[in-house]
């Protein structure tokens, strides 16, 4: 069967250059058409395959899938209560390709090569020799650590998880406890992984140097008390979508190959 791939763009495309490159790359075999998430005609597509953004709000997203035809298909992240009963009832088949394990790995790659760049970048700083916290030890936390070694850097990985402590002190890795942190003031950036609120708390925070970079990959919006990194003049970024910003033609090639899977 010939699919139509209709790619949603959404509200704010910022520097997310993903779905951009994926039209690109899907065009060269398939029919493919580019329409933004505020779209309300969705007539005339044949045999339609609706590839949706991982940055959309849920009110978007509902409002989007509330016209979707009937039993249509769609791949992107995960549905809120809101849209999974929209789905539900339409008869969508909805992938998520966030519960995809391959896709997860590649895309913690891409992440970690994408904040290589923003530690050089923010701290003016090589790698060799950094002085790096990571807080988590997951799919991201796990190949940054790998990737840090590698480059010479002088690492230490904070988790609340036993199974991974014991994997980091087989590896030889410096590891400690999640909230042990009596040598945190000794880094030279700290990047966190973890979704929990506040795990970066502003206790912690008041022990760093003023040119500690601190770098949130993890989702959420509150895992660091950003109040607290800017009343004590410190340099902090909540990287998100990384792999659109940084890598758009990787990242894009993952997304077809995870996707053309699940039609084959």
């Amino acid at each position: 069967m010939e699919h139509h791939f209709i790619i949603i763009t959404p509200e704010v495309t910022l520097l997310d250059k993903r779905m951009v490159r994926l039209k690109e790359r899907l065009e060269k075999k398939h029919r493919t058409t580019l329409i933004p998430v505020t779209e309300r005609n969705l007539d005339g597509f044949e045999n339609p395959v609706f590839l949706l953004p991982f940055s959309i709000s849920p009110q978007a997203l509902s409002s989007f899938i509330a016209i979707l035809p009937e039993k249509a298909v769609c791949f992107g992240g995960g549905l809120d209560e809101e849209s999974s009963r929209l789905a539900v009832k339409k008869g969508v088949r909805h992938i998520n390709l966030l519960s995809d394990e391959n896709f997860c790995q590649e895309n913690a790659r891409l992440t970690a090569e994408a904040a290589l760049g923003i530690l050089i970048s923010s701290t003016e700083t090589s790698l060799y020799g950094m002085r790096c916290a990571i807080f988590g030890y997951g799919r991201i936390g796990s190949r940054l650590a790998t990737m840090l070694l590698s480059h010479g850097a002088s690492i230490k990985v904070f988790t609340s998880s036993k199974s991974e402590l014991d994997a980091l002190s087989t590896r030889g890795i410096p590891c400690a406890h999640l909230w042990q942190r009596q040598d945190i003031d000794s880094f030279k950036c700290i990047v966190n992984t973890v979704p929990l609120h506040h795990v970066i708390p502003r206790d912690t925070l008041s022990r760093l140097d003023s040119r500690t970079l601190i770098l949130d990959l993890a989702s959420g919006s509150n895992n660091v008390d950003w109040a607290g990194v800017k009343l004590l003049g410190l340099n902090g970024e909540h990287a998100t979508s990384l792999p659109g910003r940084f890598s758009p033609m990787s990242a894009a090639a993952v997304i077809e190959r995870t996707v053309m899977k699940y039609l084959e």
